[in-house]
């Protein structure tokens, strides 16, 4: 029996009405640098405007392949998702791109993308791995004379491959007495299948007729939800503020984000300084030096991107002043030596004599011959750079008009007071604080 016979037969005639102006579509489809190898690709695209699609289709090779494969693609507001075959690990490479065709019957197309295939997610080098599903029935179609399997893919899952119904097969059909080239979608499922011939015009012929044959009942595949909903995102930043002394540390923290959806997350991040990040880790640390920048922390769920979540963050890493031993003399006639013994691991410190003067005293022994008034004076100290780990730090003061025993606590945690010495414990953080009084003779 013929294929002519098995196919039921659509006739469209020519009609002298001009054809109607539609708008010229444009295709962005979701940018990603990897495949995950043994899965089934997930791709998205958007045609614009939406409204003037008949079909769009997703198109895709293993490396070295002559033959070109193709799915359908379906509509998930506002664009549309197809589902490829999964790859082998063998697979290196794979080459995709995306086409339209317009109620207007113009095509459109994108540029060729090659893909990396990678064994997992976290080895994608070139930016996101392309979301995926672990179970899925995809429909591949091709030209005739193909291979019915595409070179490098897994036949689990295709339609026709692992016995679930046959793949689509594109072959092309002349018609007779002068009708044009149609394109004819045949299934050996035994299901409807369309052939478009088209009849020149004559001078006497009777009004056009139309038959239409039922349309063709695609194999199940996995659909798509109705819609897509954007990611939640929690940006958490560690220090917050994002600020302190060069080096400075800053960790950003997206764990927290969910999808409603229930699709897998991708991360990416910015630095500001020329560093970044990305894939499907929640939380990095990034290392800055002594500026100002502006940090970008981002989440998509990979399907659409503008569903594309962001926070900014600003980092103001200062540029930490070397501590020198000293002596520092900080002005005034009556002096007092304070002798500073800083004992926490990676820290600087500041002192402040009574609201005005200081110094900035490093790990180990410094002094300063600080400025005294009779009566009352107040030192405060607090660590401005710190690791977290903990030690003390000790203060010895001495004077001609120094009253021994003068010394009062009024913050801090003390290990030691002593006439003329005191010991604090410190938890060893950044911002950590003591005060203390002491007085000198009015003689």
């Amino acid at each position: 029996m013929s294929m002519r016979a098995l196919l039921p037969v659509v006739a469209v005639a020519f009609c002298a009405a001009a054809r109607p102006s539609y708008a010229e579509l444009s295709i962005e489809g979701t940018k990603f640098g990897c495949i995950v190898a043994g899965q089934f690709p997930k791709l998205s695209a958007c045609f614009t405007p939406a409204s003037e699609l008949a079909r769009g289709r997703i198109y895709f090779r293993g490396e070295g392949g002559t033959h070109w494969y193709f799915v359908e693609m379906k509509p998930e507001a506002p664009c549309h998702i197809g589902v490829l075959p999964k790859p082998k690990k063998s697979l290196k490479r794979m080459d995709v791109y995306f086409e339209g065709v317009d109620k207007a019957f113009a095509e459109r197309r994108t540029a060729d993308a090659s893909l990396d295939i990678v064994p997992s997610e976290a080895a994608c080098r070139k930016g996101l791995a392309a979301p995926f599903l672990n179970k899925a029935t995809v429909v591949v179609g091709t030209a005739a004379g193909a291979p019915a399997l595409p070179t490098g893919f897994l036949a689990s899952g295709i339609a026709g491959a692992g016995g679930v119904s046959a793949a689509v097969i594109v072959v092309p059909v002349v018609v007779a007495a002068g009708g044009a080239t149609a394109v004819v979608a045949g299934r050996d499922s035994g299901s409807a299948t369309t052939t478009l011939a088209v009849t020149p015009p004559t001078t006497q012929a009777a009004p056009p007729t139309t038959t239409a044959a039922p349309p063709p009942q695609p194999p199940p595949t996995t659909q798509p939800p109705a819609s897509n909903r954007a990611p939640n995102l929690v940006c958490n930043v560690s220090p917050d503020p994002a600020e302190g002394f060069a080096p400075l540390d800053v960790g950003f923290k997206l764990c927290q984000s969910s999808d409603p959806d229930g699709d897998p997350l991708f991360f990416d991040f910015i630095f500001g300084d020329g560093g970044t990040s990305g894939g499907r880790t929640c939380s990095v640390t990034h290392t800055y030096a002594a500026g100002t920048y502006r940090a970008r922390a981002c989440v998509t769920d990979g399907v659409l991107a503008s569903h594309r979540q962001c926070c900014n963050v600003d980092v103001n890493a200062k540029a930490k002043r070397d501590p020198t031993p000293g002596p520092y003399y900080l002005g005034a006639t009556e002096r007092v030596t304070l002798m500073s013994r800083l004992a926490v691991p990676s820290a600087t410190g500041q002192m402040v004599f009574n609201g005005s003067v200081g110094f900035f005293p490093g790990v180990g022994l410094a002094h300063a011959v600080a400025p005294a008034r009779r009566g009352e004076n107040r030192v405060e100290a607090q660590l401005i750079e710190a690791k977290g780990a903990p030690g003390t730090w000790r203060f010895d003061l001495e004077g001609d008009r120094f009253e021994e025993g003068s010394l009062r606590v009024l913050a801090g945690d003390t290990a030691l007071v002593a006439p003329s010495a005191i010991v604090f414990r410190l938890k060893g953080i950044a911002g950590e604080r003591v005060v203390f009084t002491f007085r000198q003779a009015r003689y």
